[in-house]
Protein backbone atom coordinates (compact mmCIF):
# COMPACT_ATOMS: atom_id res chain seq x y z
CA UNK A 1 0.00 0.00 0.00
CA UNK A 2 2.89 2.53 0.53
CA UNK A 3 4.77 1.46 -2.70
CA UNK A 4 1.15 2.42 -4.41
CA UNK A 5 0.45 5.30 -2.55
CA UNK A 6 4.15 6.51 -3.45
CA UNK A 7 3.72 5.94 -6.85
CA UNK A 8 0.31 7.58 -7.22
CA UNK A 9 2.16 10.34 -5.27
CA UNK A 10 5.21 10.37 -7.87
CA UNK A 11 2.09 10.93 -11.14
CA UNK A 12 1.69 14.13 -12.07
CA UNK A 13 -1.16 14.81 -13.08
CA UNK A 14 -2.44 12.25 -11.61
CA UNK A 15 -4.51 9.95 -13.20
CA UNK A 16 -8.31 9.18 -13.20
CA UNK A 17 -8.20 5.82 -11.83
CA UNK A 18 -5.09 3.44 -10.93
CA UNK A 19 -4.76 -0.08 -9.14
CA UNK A 20 -1.49 -0.93 -7.96
CA UNK A 21 -1.57 -4.63 -7.43
CA UNK A 22 0.93 -6.72 -5.74
CA UNK A 23 3.13 -8.41 -8.36
CA UNK A 24 5.89 -6.92 -10.74
CA UNK A 25 7.28 -6.55 -13.63
CA UNK A 26 11.35 -6.50 -14.05
CA UNK A 27 11.99 -3.87 -17.01
CA UNK A 28 15.46 -4.29 -18.89
CA UNK A 29 17.60 -1.45 -19.24
CA UNK A 30 18.98 -2.94 -21.94
CA UNK A 31 18.25 -5.36 -24.37
CA UNK A 32 14.19 -4.83 -24.41
CA UNK A 33 11.94 -4.33 -27.48
CA UNK A 34 9.03 -1.84 -27.88
CA UNK A 35 6.80 -2.80 -30.93
CA UNK A 36 5.10 0.10 -32.40
CA UNK A 37 3.57 1.17 -36.05
CA UNK A 38 2.18 3.63 -38.21
CA UNK A 39 1.52 7.06 -36.53
CA UNK A 40 2.97 5.72 -33.02
CA UNK A 41 6.25 5.75 -33.96
CA UNK A 42 6.98 9.29 -34.07
CA UNK A 43 5.73 9.65 -30.47
CA UNK A 44 7.94 6.23 -29.32
CA UNK A 45 11.45 7.38 -31.14
CA UNK A 46 10.70 11.03 -28.96
CA UNK A 47 9.76 8.72 -25.50
CA UNK A 48 13.23 6.82 -26.01
CA UNK A 49 15.08 10.14 -26.47
CA UNK A 50 13.64 10.92 -22.77
CA UNK A 51 14.12 7.33 -21.74
CA UNK A 52 18.19 8.44 -22.41
CA UNK A 53 17.72 11.71 -21.20
CA UNK A 54 16.76 9.63 -17.68
CA UNK A 55 20.05 7.51 -18.09
CA UNK A 56 22.02 10.78 -17.88
CA UNK A 57 20.45 12.44 -14.90
CA UNK A 58 20.63 9.48 -13.25
CA UNK A 59 24.11 9.27 -14.14
CA UNK A 60 25.20 12.37 -13.24
CA UNK A 61 26.10 12.56 -9.46
CA UNK A 62 26.27 15.34 -8.18
CA UNK A 63 22.80 16.38 -10.51
CA UNK A 64 23.15 19.62 -12.16
CA UNK A 65 20.89 22.46 -10.75
CA UNK A 66 19.33 22.31 -14.28
CA UNK A 67 19.70 20.25 -17.21
CA UNK A 68 17.28 20.22 -20.67
CA UNK A 69 17.97 17.13 -22.42
CA UNK A 70 16.57 17.80 -26.33
CA UNK A 71 15.36 15.73 -29.37
CA UNK A 72 19.01 15.78 -31.35
CA UNK A 73 22.34 14.48 -30.82
CA UNK A 74 25.89 15.67 -31.48
CA UNK A 75 28.38 12.46 -32.83
CA UNK A 76 31.55 13.35 -30.76
CA UNK A 77 35.15 11.62 -32.16
CA UNK A 78 36.82 8.88 -29.73
CA UNK A 79 40.19 10.62 -31.96
CA UNK A 80 41.29 13.39 -33.58
CA UNK A 81 38.78 16.32 -32.64
CA UNK A 82 40.17 19.59 -31.14
CA UNK A 83 39.15 21.03 -28.05
CA UNK A 84 39.99 25.16 -28.01
CA UNK A 85 41.04 26.61 -24.71
CA UNK A 86 43.39 29.49 -23.60
CA UNK A 87 44.92 30.83 -20.68
CA UNK A 88 43.83 30.14 -17.53
CA UNK A 89 41.40 27.45 -18.66
CA UNK A 90 44.46 25.69 -20.05
CA UNK A 91 45.52 23.76 -16.99
CA UNK A 92 42.23 22.08 -16.07
CA UNK A 93 41.47 21.09 -19.75
CA UNK A 94 45.70 19.66 -19.59
CA UNK A 95 44.58 17.53 -16.38
CA UNK A 96 41.01 16.77 -17.93
CA UNK A 97 42.67 15.60 -21.01
CA UNK A 98 44.37 12.54 -18.68
CA UNK A 99 41.14 11.32 -17.55
CA UNK A 100 39.89 10.76 -21.15
CA UNK A 101 42.20 8.41 -21.65
CA UNK A 102 40.66 6.03 -19.37
CA UNK A 103 37.52 6.14 -21.93
CA UNK A 104 39.96 5.76 -24.98
CA UNK A 105 39.02 9.63 -26.18
CA UNK A 106 42.17 11.20 -27.82
CA UNK A 107 41.92 14.95 -27.90
CA UNK A 108 44.45 17.65 -29.01
CA UNK A 109 44.52 21.01 -27.16
CA UNK A 110 45.12 23.73 -29.51
CA UNK A 111 44.82 27.87 -28.83
CA UNK A 112 43.28 29.04 -32.16
CA UNK A 113 41.66 27.69 -35.04
CA UNK A 114 42.25 27.53 -39.18
CA UNK A 115 40.31 28.93 -41.38
CA UNK A 116 37.62 26.33 -42.39
CA UNK A 117 38.97 24.17 -39.03
CA UNK A 118 35.77 23.81 -36.13
CA UNK A 119 36.54 22.32 -32.44
CA UNK A 120 34.59 19.87 -30.92
CA UNK A 121 34.95 21.79 -27.71
CA UNK A 122 35.05 25.14 -26.85
CA UNK A 123 35.92 25.91 -22.81
CA UNK A 124 36.26 29.62 -21.80
CA UNK A 125 35.69 31.67 -18.03
CA UNK A 126 33.02 34.33 -18.06
CA UNK A 127 35.40 37.20 -16.36
CA UNK A 128 32.03 39.13 -15.09
CA UNK A 129 30.49 36.65 -13.17
CA UNK A 130 30.57 36.55 -9.37
CA UNK A 131 29.85 33.23 -8.70
CA UNK A 132 32.87 31.15 -9.02
CA UNK A 133 31.65 27.70 -8.60
CA UNK A 134 29.11 28.27 -11.61
CA UNK A 135 29.41 26.83 -15.35
CA UNK A 136 27.06 26.72 -18.21
CA UNK A 137 27.60 23.30 -20.31
CA UNK A 138 25.69 23.10 -23.80
CA UNK A 139 25.95 20.49 -26.47
CA UNK A 140 24.39 21.20 -29.45
CA UNK A 141 24.48 19.51 -33.10
CA UNK A 142 27.64 21.58 -33.75
CA UNK A 143 29.78 20.79 -30.59
CA UNK A 144 30.13 21.33 -27.14
CA UNK A 145 30.78 24.32 -25.01
CA UNK A 146 31.51 24.86 -21.26
CA UNK A 147 31.40 28.04 -19.55
CA UNK A 148 33.22 28.36 -16.03
CA UNK A 149 31.90 31.37 -14.09
CA UNK A 150 35.39 30.91 -12.45
CA UNK A 151 38.10 28.52 -12.52
CA UNK A 152 36.42 26.19 -10.09
CA UNK A 153 32.62 26.36 -12.09
CA UNK A 154 35.41 25.60 -15.40
CA UNK A 155 36.94 22.59 -13.46
CA UNK A 156 33.27 21.06 -12.57
CA UNK A 157 31.85 21.76 -15.75
CA UNK A 158 34.63 19.82 -17.32
CA UNK A 159 34.05 16.54 -14.75
CA UNK A 160 30.40 16.61 -15.86
CA UNK A 161 31.06 16.56 -19.54
CA UNK A 162 33.49 13.10 -17.82
CA UNK A 163 30.34 11.85 -16.69
CA UNK A 164 28.53 12.70 -20.09
CA UNK A 165 30.53 11.02 -22.10
CA UNK A 166 31.32 7.54 -19.88
CA UNK A 167 27.24 7.25 -20.08
CA UNK A 168 27.14 7.93 -23.24
CA UNK A 169 30.17 6.01 -24.56
CA UNK A 170 28.30 2.40 -23.76
CA UNK A 171 30.41 -0.64 -23.07
CA UNK A 172 32.74 -0.95 -26.49
CA UNK A 173 35.81 1.70 -26.85
CA UNK A 174 35.65 0.39 -30.47
CA UNK A 175 32.85 2.70 -31.43
CA UNK A 176 34.34 5.31 -33.68
CA UNK A 177 32.08 8.05 -32.59
CA UNK A 178 30.25 8.68 -29.13
CA UNK A 179 25.87 10.02 -29.88
CA UNK A 180 25.59 12.37 -26.78
CA UNK A 181 21.93 14.03 -26.89
CA UNK A 182 22.06 17.62 -27.07
CA UNK A 183 21.65 19.09 -23.98
CA UNK A 184 21.75 22.39 -21.82
CA UNK A 185 22.77 22.54 -18.21
CA UNK A 186 23.18 25.40 -15.53
CA UNK A 187 25.07 24.21 -12.65
CA UNK A 188 25.74 25.85 -9.10
CA UNK A 189 25.98 24.42 -5.92
CA UNK A 190 23.58 24.73 -3.39
CA UNK A 191 25.98 25.45 0.02
CA UNK A 192 28.89 27.58 -0.51
CA UNK A 193 30.75 25.36 2.07
CA UNK A 194 30.89 21.87 1.33
CA UNK A 195 33.10 20.31 3.76
CA UNK A 196 33.96 16.95 4.92
CA UNK A 197 36.16 15.63 7.98
CA UNK A 198 37.96 12.88 7.85
CA UNK A 199 39.72 11.10 11.21
CA UNK A 200 43.82 10.57 10.20
CA UNK A 201 44.14 9.17 14.00
CA UNK A 202 42.75 5.59 13.69
CA UNK A 203 41.49 3.09 11.20
CA UNK A 204 41.82 3.44 7.44
CA UNK A 205 45.00 5.24 5.86
CA UNK A 206 43.46 7.99 3.08
CA UNK A 207 45.44 7.95 -0.20
CA UNK A 208 45.25 10.30 -2.52
CA UNK A 209 42.86 8.60 -4.83
CA UNK A 210 40.07 9.44 -1.76
CA UNK A 211 41.22 13.42 -2.40
CA UNK A 212 39.93 12.65 -6.47
CA UNK A 213 37.02 11.05 -5.34
CA UNK A 214 35.98 14.61 -3.00
CA UNK A 215 37.33 16.53 -6.10
CA UNK A 216 34.50 14.71 -8.06
CA UNK A 217 32.04 15.38 -5.32
CA UNK A 218 32.30 18.97 -5.42
CA UNK A 219 33.33 19.28 -1.96
CA UNK A 220 35.74 22.20 -1.62
CA UNK A 221 36.57 21.89 1.85
CA UNK A 222 38.87 19.20 3.53
CA UNK A 223 39.21 19.15 7.52
CA UNK A 224 41.74 16.65 8.46
CA UNK A 225 40.97 15.40 12.80
CA UNK A 226 44.31 14.13 14.15
CA UNK A 227 45.04 13.72 18.04
CA UNK A 228 48.61 12.30 17.58
CA UNK A 229 49.47 11.95 14.34
CA UNK A 230 51.34 15.13 13.31
CA UNK A 231 54.74 15.02 13.28
CA UNK A 232 54.91 18.88 15.96
CA UNK A 233 58.65 19.32 16.36
CA UNK A 234 60.14 18.97 19.84
CA UNK A 235 56.91 16.53 20.68
CA UNK A 236 58.51 13.40 18.97
CA UNK A 237 57.65 11.07 21.91
CA UNK A 238 53.95 11.34 20.93
CA UNK A 239 53.92 10.70 17.13
CA UNK A 240 57.11 9.00 17.14
CA UNK A 241 55.35 5.38 16.54
CA UNK A 242 52.37 6.60 14.80
CA UNK A 243 53.34 7.30 11.22
CA UNK A 244 52.17 10.76 11.15
CA UNK A 245 51.99 13.84 9.02
CA UNK A 246 55.15 15.74 8.44
CA UNK A 247 54.84 19.41 8.12
CA UNK A 248 56.26 19.00 4.71
CA UNK A 249 53.53 16.26 3.74
CA UNK A 250 51.02 18.88 4.45
CA UNK A 251 52.24 21.86 2.27
CA UNK A 252 52.37 19.25 -0.39
CA UNK A 253 48.83 18.16 0.11
CA UNK A 254 47.65 21.35 0.62
CA UNK A 255 49.01 22.79 -2.43
CA UNK A 256 47.53 20.14 -4.17
CA UNK A 257 44.20 21.10 -2.73
CA UNK A 258 44.51 24.25 -3.94
CA UNK A 259 44.75 23.04 -7.10
CA UNK A 260 41.54 21.30 -6.73
CA UNK A 261 40.13 24.62 -5.75
CA UNK A 262 39.85 23.10 -1.79
CA UNK A 263 40.86 24.57 1.70
CA UNK A 264 42.45 21.96 4.07
CA UNK A 265 41.98 22.80 7.44
CA UNK A 266 43.56 21.61 10.07
CA UNK A 267 41.87 20.18 13.08
CA UNK A 268 43.78 19.22 15.83
CA UNK A 269 41.68 17.83 18.77
CA UNK A 270 42.54 19.53 22.14
CA UNK A 271 39.65 18.98 24.42
CA UNK A 272 39.14 14.92 24.36
CA UNK A 273 40.64 11.99 23.12
CA UNK A 274 44.32 13.05 24.49
CA UNK A 275 45.79 10.01 25.99
CA UNK A 276 48.53 9.45 23.99
CA UNK A 277 49.38 13.07 25.11
CA UNK A 278 48.64 12.55 28.77
CA UNK A 279 50.13 9.66 29.43
CA UNK A 280 53.52 10.69 29.04
CA UNK A 281 55.06 12.21 32.21
CA UNK A 282 55.72 15.60 30.68
CA UNK A 283 52.18 15.86 29.59
CA UNK A 284 50.85 14.48 32.30
CA UNK A 285 49.94 17.36 34.28
CA UNK A 286 47.76 18.92 31.53
CA UNK A 287 45.18 16.49 32.27
CA UNK A 288 42.08 18.16 34.03
CA UNK A 289 41.78 14.56 36.15
CA UNK A 290 45.37 13.52 36.50
CA UNK A 291 44.40 10.46 38.86
CA UNK A 292 41.84 9.59 35.78
CA UNK A 293 44.44 9.42 33.39
CA UNK A 294 46.68 7.28 35.62
CA UNK A 295 43.87 4.87 35.87
CA UNK A 296 43.04 5.01 32.41
CA UNK A 297 46.52 4.08 31.64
Amino acid sequence: ELKALEIEMELFPPPASIKITETTYQFPRNGGFILAKGSCVPYVLRWKQELKALEIEMELFPPPASIKITETTYQFPRNGGFILAKGSCVPYVLRWKQELKALEIDIEIIAALKQGEHSQITVSIDPHSDRQDDYDLNVSTDGIEIIGHGEPGLMYGLQTLINILLTCSGTSALQKDILIPTMEIHDHPSFVHRGIMLDISRDKVYTLETLFHLVRLRYNELQLYTEHTFAYRGHSVVWKDASPFTGEDILRLDALCRSYHIDLVPNQNCFGHLHRWLKHPEYTHLAEWVSLVAAIL
